[in-house]
């Protein structure tokens, strides 16, 4: 609630009786959540993104057990968001096939194959998202293949976002920082084109993430410093809240890791 004003927190803490009335203060509750979906019963099935795309969640959430306590059946939301992005993680990775970059090629050009056809726009938003992250991991896999790069302790490795499955959670690892994936839904966006300037940034960001630090990229406007922290957050599925100073032309950064 903490970026609600207070009339909006009164009238989220007052709608005791109809769950519905919530709906339209998700968005600032939630980054990714747009609305939830609803059962006839009034019982929670799923997250709704702005872009429509539904993610069901594990287990079904019945807000009238709250007895009133909106707060409640919101903590139940968030930590079945959680719960739920975290399973879809775990289904992708037990369903994926490693074959770098002989592999990577054939997913890019599959997917030009099919941007090419007739899709919804959600469709679409993915397709977009999915072709920039394979281009970028299809780049850095050449790089490694041409530097014949064979230690995982070799700087051009340990310089990339990295993710690994570890004790049943995600881990994301760049140099010497390590986080754990935040799980926050994030809904049907689009991602920021990767360039080797993207990734100093995120170099340098996560590293003062690991000090316990905000970061601050600066520069001339329209140079994408806001865009480059905020897809910072979303490969790291935090949200983030941007500071901007229009007279200094500079954006702080603040993550949130508990």
């Amino acid at each position: 609630f903490f970026f609600l004003s207070n009339d909006e927190l009164l009238e989220i803490l007052s709608e005791t009786k109809d769950p519905l009335r919530v709906q339209p203060h998700l968005k600032k509750c939630f980054e990714g959540i747009a609305k939830l979906q609803f059962t006839d019963q009034l019982q929670i099935t799923g997250m709704i993104s702005s872009e429509n795309e539904i993610v069901p969640i594990v287990k079904l959430i019945n807000p009238a057990k709250a007895k009133g306590m909106v707060e409640k059946w919101l903590l139940q939301v968030e930590e079945m968001m959680l719960s739920s992005i975290k399973h879809v993680i775990k289904e992708g990775i037990s369903n994926y096939v490693q074959e770098y970059l002989k592999k990577s090629n054939d997913q890019i050009n599959e997917i030009v194959e099919l941007v090419r056809g007739k899709l919804s726009s959600g469709e679409r938003m993915t397709l977009g998202a999915l072709t920039v992250i394979d281009v970028h991991a299809r780049d850095v896999v050449s790089e490694l293949a041409d530097a014949k790069v064979a230690s995982l302790n070799d700087f051009m490795w340990i310089s990339q976002l990295r993710y690994y499955w570890e004790e049943n959670d995600v881990i994301v690892r760049m140099i010497t920082t390590v986080l754990t994936y935040g799980y926050e839904y994030l809904g049907n966006s689009a991602r920021l084109v990767i360039t080797p300037l993207t990734d100093r940034c995120y170099r340098t960001l996560m590293g003062a993430l690991k000090l316990n630090l905000g970061g601050a990229p600066e520069g001339p406007a329209g140079t994408g410093k806001t865009e480059t922290t905020k897809d910072l957050a979303k490969a790291v599925a935090k949200q983030v809240t941007m500071i901007t100073d229009v007279a200094c032309v500079f954006a702080a950064l603040w993550f949130y890791f508990e």
